[in-house]
Formats: structure tokens, C-alpha cells, sequence
């Protein structure tokens, strides 16, 4: 399970096959289901909100990639892949400021993953999306 950041009164959960489930806290109502990635009949999916509670990232273990979804649309923004082994642990790190010379500042999610092939990972293409 994990709690939206910002006190967003979202509820995140990942099943042991494909799907993410997004509760409103406070109520067994799912909010939003999310489809695509992928866990092995043993594995251990991971979550993570991103700082600003956009996005939800998970690890992937059948094709061994992350899935970004944003959160408001159900839309999957990303699939990032680089493993060549399970994908251990996803997590953002915190936010930060970057100036930008043509639109002033705006927050930078990185994404980090530590994967089963002795590799950490760090990704900065959610900065890139312009969706939803």
C-alpha cells in the first residue's frame, strides 16, 4: 500500500498479476484501476507516487520495465526499461526546483529503481511528459 503525498486522499495498492488499485481514503471506493504492467505468480510489485501525486510508477517483472501511469486520467505515460533482471524497489526522490529560462521553475521528479542485476537506476523522462 501507499499513500498519495500532499495529504491527496488517494490510496494506492498493487496486486500479486496487473493491476494497480487507487482507493479515496476514508472509503472501500476504487477510484481508479490501473492496467499493464505485469507480476509473476510470486513476485513482489512496487509503487510510488511521484512527489506531486501525479503519477504512479510500478515495476514490471514479466518484461522487466517501470510503468508510469498519471493518475487523474488512467493514462500510462511510460514504460521505462534498462534491467536485464527483476525490478527489487521503485521510488521518487523528493522534489526540486529547476529553472526553466522560458517558463520560470517547475518541479523535477526523478524516478529511482534498483533492480535484481545489481543496478540502480535513475530516470528523469516523467520531466518530459506533457499529458493529461
Amino acid at each position: 500500500l501507499a499513500p498519495a503525498p500532499r495529504g491527496i486522499p488517494l490510496l494506492a495498492a498493487a496486486t500479486d498479476k496487473s493491476r494497480i488499485i487507487v482507493f479515496r481514503t476514508g472509503s472501500s471506493k476504487q477510484h481508479r484501476n490501473l492496467f499493464g504492467h505485469t507480476c509473476a505468480e510470486f513476485s513482489r510489485p512496487r509503487i510510488a507516487w511521484d512527489p506531486s501525486g501525479r503519477f504512479i510508477a510500478s515495476n514490471s517483472d514479466v518484461d522487466l520495465s517501470v510503468h508510469v501511469w498519471h493518475v487523474a486520467s488512467g493514462e500510462q505515460v511510460l514504460k521505462l526499461q534498462g534491467h536485464r533482471l527483476s525490478i527489487r524497489d521503485v521510488t521518487f526522490l523528493a522534489e526540486s526546483e529547476q529553472s526553466d529560462d522560458q517558463t520560470g521553475s517547475r518541479p523535477e521528479a526523478t524516478l529511482v529503481t534498483a533492480g535484481f542485476d545489481r543496478s540502480v537506476r535513475v530516470w528523469n523522462q516523467l520531466n518530459d511528459v506533457n499529458c493529461c
